[in-house]
């Protein structure tokens, strides 16, 4: 986000709302590789750890603490944000980080393949991809909490989109 950006009124709702759609794709694209590499917990782990810390600088590049918040609170015309519109959306950034680190640290003992001695000699693949397993219908159960948790906090910031939209704009 350069300077020029930073001065224009609008910006933090424009960066809010681009954080959105990469929490989004965050769940679109974690649940995907979540299906294929339910087998591998330490690639589907350095990719949410990945997301996380992406999700974290964002929350800190658009101001939401830090020495920026001045910059975005008002504009050089005089424009000026709703404070509590600033300290809720904080915190719901910093919640959306939390399930992530949560998450992230739940991730290890639920990964976990059954012991070598009970898979088959041959297509462990398709044994850990096997949705009767247990295991699988766990990490399921869980991926799926995960996913409706962040859309819940996803949903609550696009309700304080909402309503900054038509505070701003009547």
């Amino acid at each position: 986000m350069t300077t020029s950006q930073l001065a224009d009124p609008i910006s933090p709702l424009v960066a809010l709302v681009s954080i959105y759609e990469r929490c989004k794709d965050i769940l679109r694209s974690v649940g995907h590789e979540w299906c294929l590499n339910n087998h591998d917990q330490k690639a589907i782990q350095a990719r949410i750890a990945t997301e996380h810390q992406q999700l974290e600088e964002w929350g800190h590049s658009i101001g939401l603490d830090g020495p920026k918040k001045a910059q975005l609170s008002s504009s050089s015309d005089g424009y000026l944000l709703d404070r509590d519109f600033h300290e809720s959306t904080q915190g719901i950034l910093e919640s959306i980080v939390s399930i992530f680190e949560e998450t992230i640290a739940g991730l290890a003992p639920h990964y976990e393949l059954p012991p070598p001695s009970s898979a088959p000699p041959t297509g462990s693949f398709l044994s850990a991809k096997n949705p009767t397993s247990r295991w699988h219908r766990q990490d399921k159960v869980r991926f799926m909490a995960f996913a409706e948790t962040v859309h819940y906090h996803i949903g609550v910031l696009l309700q304080k989109l909402d309503y900054f939209e038509s505070v701003t704009s009547g």
